[in-house]
């Protein structure tokens, strides 16, 4: 029964000892909230597994987690979508635990984490208009190349961003926005 309880759950701790002449003891170790997504319409608070701890909601508004996203594309009704959801969800997590304990401020920019692709993660920044794309495992990986570059790749302005790449070793790609160029069928071939 305790096992019902949704702070408890599969992945929770349960103990049970007997404690001489006639009590039994229950030790009971609550799953730790570690993330957000956004599921079916409805922001759920995740423990270190990405499973679903409880809707979020204003009793936990203490909880301040980047909301992950693009997981209901994932969400089948067979096994092998069960455990890409599963994946996902317990990727998202991990990115968001790894980016919290960097430091230095990064983490509070990160508003949502798209888990949508195997594999990679695509941070949205508060205040950037491109996105981040990651690995799942190692998000931190030119992280700090990134930051130390970030002002260059937005440059004087003039060229637009769709996203920047930090998946590769020892590499960022940044990958222009698209730029409409002249149409022949309207321009006269120009």
């Amino acid at each position: 029964k305790v096992r019902t309880h949704p702070w408890i759950g599969s992945s929770g701790a349960v103990a049970l000892r007997w404690k001489l002449p006639g009590t039994l003891v229950v030790e009971v170790k609550e799953r730790q909230p570690a993330g957000l997504a956004l599921m079916k319409g409805e922001i759920w608070l995740l423990d270190e597994a990405g499973m679903p701890i409880d809707r979020h909601g204003p009793r936990y508004a203490r909880y301040d987690f980047p909301i992950l996203k693009g997981i209901d594309g994932l969400a089948g009704s067979g096994n092998e979508d069960r455990e890409r959801l599963a994946t996902a969800l317990a990727d998202g997590v991990a990115v968001t635990k790894a980016l919290a304990t960097r430091g230095g401020g990064f983490f509070d920019e990160v508003s949502e984490i798209d888990v949508s692709e195997p594999k990679t993660a695509i941070l949205r920044l508060d205040d950037e208009k491109y996105d981040l794309r990651v690995s799942t495992d190692d998000c931190l990986r030119n992280l700090e190349r990134y930051l130390a570059l970030r002002k260059e790749i937005h440059g004087d302005g003039t060229l637009e961003v769709a996203y920047v790449d930090l998946r590769w070793q020892d590499r960022i790609a940044v990958m222009p926005a698209a730029v409409e160029g002249p149409n022949p069928d309207t321009d006269g071939g120009r």
